[in-house]
């Protein structure tokens, strides 16, 4: 065996590691993380009011928070600086724009400012729909679940929606451990 091969075999055991799917305590943790970043926006103001539309579009406020409430701009805007390499983040910014674009050809005005009806007919026309890279049905399927994946991992609907308490159990010091 020579050096080529060894660093292919070390190489392949590190990347396949990294190609596993996320436990949910893992999910969890990294979606914490997400949450509690801080640091200044990496998508312009025009992309991240698009983004909220759209979140709001997906779960909007009922007798529960909208995503916006929930902080779900903020937490895309992390995932895709933190998490996303160059490319994904010009994809994502292609695909905000290519919608942008359906917008203002269908209605003649930007998804912000279309009422409830004319958001739904935006987005029933990429939802679930295969897109190459950069396309509007992309674009929106990862804002999409990047939406449902921060608001329900928030602080507020994790106590608030769902009742959940985020650090169960309580600490007591005085009780003997082991088998009595």
């Amino acid at each position: 065996m020579d050096r080529r091969d060894l660093l292919g075999i070390i190489g392949g055991a590190a990347t396949a590691a990294l190609a596993r799917p996320l436990t949910n305590d893992r999910a969890i943790a990294l979606a914490d993380a997400f949450h509690h970043q801080t640091g200044p926006p990496s998508l312009s103001p025009s992309e991240r009011e698009l983004i909220g539309a759209l979140a709001d579009t997906v779960l909007p406020r009922t007798d529960t928070p909208a995503a916006t409430d929930a902080g779900v701009v903020d937490f895309i805007d992390k995932v895709a600086s933190s998490w996303y390499d160059e490319p994904e983040r010009r994809e994502l910014t292609r695909g905000l724009a290519e919608i942008e674009w359906r917008c203002q050809d269908r209605f003649g005005r930007a998804f912000v400012s279309l009422d409830e009806g004319g958001r739904a007919k935006i987005v029933s026309g990429i939802d679930g729909k295969p897109g190459e890279p950069g396309s509007a049905e992309q674009a929106f399927s990862r804002v999409k679940s990047l939406t449902i994946y921060g608001y329900f991992t928030s602080e507020r609907v994790q106590q608030n929606v769902l009742k959940k308490v985020i650090a169960p159990g309580r600490f007591s010091g005085c009780v003997p451990f082991g088998r009595p």
